[in-house]
């Protein structure tokens, strides 16, 4: 491991709180070690900014063949420079992300694809993105159940109209038989 390879990535919180240290907390950023990386903390704690960093870091040392993908669901400022960008995925097309990327793995371990080059996908809010797709999902399935109850009802209906319709003949055939039998 390089020294290049290291990542700041924040600072201690028990040592700047408890004892006014700045510990800085470094990681190995190198592409040969990381596969997953999730990148968590509260509003305005340096998400973004630490994203932007790790992201020039995979894409310095990935090579010339490494592919990276950004999937931006909130479609935040911090990564404007990357919207012109052919493997950006705004809002509404991260899943579009996800499905190339898989698409390559799954040709990888098929055997169809030989190549080993580095291949990284990188979502940004992914939670408030799958919070969201869930969210829609009930909402179909809402919609969904809703005009199953609407057609059903609405068969019911139809069934109880055409009762009502034979109703009313039958008992006008039966007067009809009853004045024929009166007039024999």
């Amino acid at each position: 491991m390089k020294a290049s390879d290291m990542l700041l990535v924040g600072y201690d919180y028990d040592a700047w709180y408890g004892y006014s240290e700045k510990v800085p907390i470094c990681i190995d950023a190198s592409t040969k070690n990381n596969s997953q990386t999730l990148i968590c903390g509260m509003s305005g704690s340096g998400k973004s900014y630490l994203t932007n960093q790790y992201l020039t870091r995979i894409c310095l040392h990935g090579g010339a063949d490494s592919k990276v993908y950004f999937a931006d669901f909130k479609q935040d400022d911090s990564f404007s420079h990357l919207r012109k960008c052919h493997r950006y995925f705004p809002y509404d097309k991260t899943l579009d992300a996800l499905d190339e990327v898989y698409e390559i793995m799954h040709k990888r371990q098929c055997g169809e694809d030989k190549s080993r080059n580095y291949v990284t996908l990188v979502w940004d809010e992914y939670m408030a993105n799958i919070l969201a797709l869930l969210g829609a999902e009930k909402k179909k399935a809402e919609d969904d159940t809703e005009a199953v109850k609407d057609e059903e009802k609405k068969t019911v209906e139809d069934k109880e109209d055409k009762k009502a319709e034979e109703v009313p003949e039958e008992k006008s055939d039966k007067k009809a038989d009853d004045r024929q039998e009166g007039e024999v």
